[in-house]
This record gives structure tokens, sequence and C-alpha cells, in this order.
């Protein structure tokens, strides 16, 4: 089992914007990315496997993890800011 956010109102599988056929895959773990729909409207992007256990590879240090505080490099869900890439 996995853990989910709380408070949403909906779940629904995270599909590709350009192709809807197409899920959207974690690139971390595989596990589909599904879509929490909140009470306002609003809603996020979770991996329920990133979300149960967060890769502190990856700004992981919580169970509060949504995609959007993922540093993956190459996931466009991922707009977490890395903390140690910055030469000075």
């Amino acid at each position: 089992s996995f853990l989910m956010p709380r408070y949403i109102r909906e779940v629904r599988p995270g599909v590709n914007l350009n192709n809807q056929q197409e899920p959207l895959i974690c690139p971390i773990c595989q596990f589909q990315v599904v879509d929490c729909v909140k009470d306002d409207g609003g809603s996020y992007f979770v991996c329920p496997q990133c979300f149960s256990d967060p890769p502190e590879e990856h700004g992981g240090d919580s169970t509060d993890f949504p995609c959007s505080k993922c540093t993956h490099q190459t996931c466009s869900l991922a707009t977490g800011t890395r903390g140690g890439d910055i030469e000075i």
C-alpha cells in the first residue's frame, strides 16, 4: 500500500498533455503518476511510490513529496530546486 495526500477530492491517472492516451510515468521508479484534485479545484501530480518513500537523492526529506518538490533533471513535473549544483 502507498501513502496518498490528504484532503483531495479526486485522484485521476496522470496523462501526457501531448498525448492523452499516454500515461505519465515517474522516471525514478517507473510508477504511474496520478493527478490529485483539491476541493478548491486546483490539482497537483504525485507519484505514489515517491510520495510514500521520498528519494533523498532527488530532494525527498519528508512524507509530503509531490512531484513539484522533486529535483529529477529529466522530469518535466519535477520543479524543485537543486541545492548544491551552483558553482561559487
